[in-house]
């Protein structure tokens, strides 16, 4: 079994009937932001974001877009791997150690989207944002009694 599969399975056991909604609501923050991370690293990947425009004096105009990759080379994979891998480091572990990699996370790629904000960085700032909702998200205890308004009377 996978780790990213038993962390999801670990995330929704149920106790006492109920699903530990607290610690769901962190995990799917917190895949959402590892979405974000990918789809952004494979945007500016895949995504052509330089345009060349040629003209000789006889021939018309010549207009060649490249990509992130055939622009910068191989050497662009290392920010996007490290970026994604971020986001992606708290869904592998529990307990205490992912509140630490939570936080690190969120600070890291916080720092990055700050540094890399005139060029890529902005791309990362959904993942970023939302790394920190996930950390930031409340948590109920989880022997704590539910009531409802309804049923209160």
């Amino acid at each position: 079994m996978t780790a990213l599969k038993r962390a999801f399975l670990d995330s929704t056991n149920v106790a006492g009937g109920q699903l530990k909604r607290h610690h769901q609501r962190k995990y799917v923050l917190q895949v959402a932001a590892f979405a974000f991370a990918i789809a952004a690293a494979l945007f500016l990947l895949l995504v052509p974001g330089y345009s060349e425009v040629s003209q000789s004096n006889d021939g018309p105009e010549q207009v060649r877009t490249s990509t992130l990759l055939e622009t910068i080379g191989p050497g662009v994979l290392l920010p996007l791997l490290v970026s994604v891998s971020l986001t992606g480091l708290p869904l592998l572990l529990r307990g205490r150690p992912q509140r630490y990699a939570s936080i690190a996370a969120a600070i890291a790629l916080s720092i990055f989207a700050v540094l890399g904000s005139l060029s890529i960085g902005w791309f990362f700032l959904p993942a970023t944002i939302v790394a920190f909702i996930a950390l930031f998200s409340p948590s109920e205890k989880p022997n704590a009694p539910r009531t409802h308004p309804e049923l209160s009377h």
